[in-house]
C-alpha cells in the first residue's frame, strides 16, 4: 500500500487565516485603545498595561541601541535555512555538495577538487 501524500486541507487553511486575523485584530485593538505603561482597569481586580518587549523571552538580551536585533535576525535565517535544507532527501543534498565541490567536472583529478578554491564559488567559505 502506498502512503497518501501529505497535504493541508482547505478547512485547516481557513482556520489558520481566522486565527491570524483574530490575533492581528486584537493587537490592533489593544494598541489603539491603551496608552503605553499606563494601567487601564478592565475589571475591579484586573488591569491591562500596554508594554513592549524589545528583547527575547522576558526581555532577555534587551539593549538600549537594539544591538541584539541583527544577530537574532541572522540566527533566525540560519535556523530557517537549516530547517529548509533538511526537507530535501539525502541524495539531493549529496548531489548538491558534490556539484559544489567540483566533482561534476570530469577533467579535474580528485586531489585538485579540494585544493582549488575556484572549483565552486558558492562553497568557498
Amino acid at each position: 500500500m502506498t502512503p497518501k501524500p501529505s497535504h493541508i486541507s482547505l478547512h485547516r487553511i481557513w482556520l489558520i487565516v481566522l486565527i491570524v486575523l483574530l490575533d492581528q485584530s486584537t493587537k490592533h485593538l489593544v494598541v489603539s485603545s491603551l496608552e503605553p505603561n499606563r494601567p487601564t482597569a478592565i475589571l475591579p481586580a484586573v488591569d491591562f498595561v500596554l508594554s513592549y518587549n524589545k528583547g527575547i523571552s522576558f526581555s532577555f538580551l534587551q539593549f538600549v541601541n537594539d544591538a541584539q536585533r541583527w544577530p537574532l535576525v541572522g540566527l533566525s535565517i540560519l535556523a530557517s535555512g537549516i530547517s529548509f535544507w533538511r526537507q530535501f532527501p539525502v541524495a539531493i543534498r549529496i548531489s548538491f555538495w558534490q556539484f559544489c565541490r567540483g566533482s561534476h567536472n570530469p577533467h579535474k583529478e580528485s586531489s585538485d577538487v579540494r585544493s582549488d578554491p575556484t572549483s565552486c564559488l558558492c562553497c568557498t567559505w
